[in-house]
């Protein structure tokens, strides 16, 4: 079976039944069912990519343009826009999905391939509008990080949390703020935003202690 056997118990039989169609379509487009399960496969990544990146690619500009407001400092931008892509991340089953295709074929290269292709749509939506966001603050990056590292740590770290917070919701808290209530993702992404990134002001300082 291809993929590690992905959907193995899938069968053509049940397939054509659902999609009120006859044997002979399925094998009018596919010259077997393991051709199908492989385009079925390829079919539902791409579609929860797509959809990753679109919200990915929303958030991130709405993030850029608040960030460009003059009544709106970054720290409350973070918050109202990290606090909105963990409230979405949380509604979207899809992760999990991934996560159980993940679990269950490891070892399968094609699926690591299929995966990696997915994480790289949506970072590359977020990876522009975080280089613009830093640029815009007149703020650098500190050595060895880049947007790329950022984008990859924001991307995990969502993921880690959404898992812990359907486990475990105690532990991912809302902290009170007279501003305004902050997620756990938003307080860290600002955190690490401000780990990864430096004014010219303070590498001027670093330099002058070295």
């Amino acid at each position: 079976m291809p993929l590690g056997g992905i959907a193995s118990h899938l069968r053509s039989g049940e397939v054509t039944r659902r999609a009120k169609l006859s044997a002979g379509s399925l094998y009018y487009h596919w010259m077997s069912q393991d051709e199908y399960i492989v385009d079925l496969v390829d079919y539902v990544l791409r579609c929860m990519s797509d959809e990753r990146a679109a919200k990915a690619k929303e958030h991130a500009q709405d993030m850029f343009a608040a960030t460009l407001e003059d009544d709106q400092p970054l720290p409350k931008a973070v918050r109202s826009i990290g606090n909105a892509a963990f409230a979405q991340l949380q509604a979207d089953d899809s992760v999990f999905l991934q996560m159980a295709l993940w679990s269950a074929h490891r070892d399968d290269p094609e699926i690591a391939r299929r995966l990696k292709d997915m994480y790289s749509r949506v970072q590359s939506c977020w990876r522009a509008h975080v280089e613009q966001t830093v640029q815009a603050q007149g703020r650098k990056w500190r050595s060895p990080f880049d947007a790329s590292a950022m984008t990859t740590a924001l991307i995990a770290l969502s993921e880690g949390l959404l898992l812990r917070s359907k486990v475990d919701p105690e532990a991912v808290p809302e902290y009170n703020h007279p501003d305004g209530n902050w997620t756990m993702m938003s307080t860290l992404s600002l955190a690490l935003y401000h780990a990864m990134t430096t004014t010219a002001d303070e590498l001027d300082d670093v330099r002058d202690q070295d």
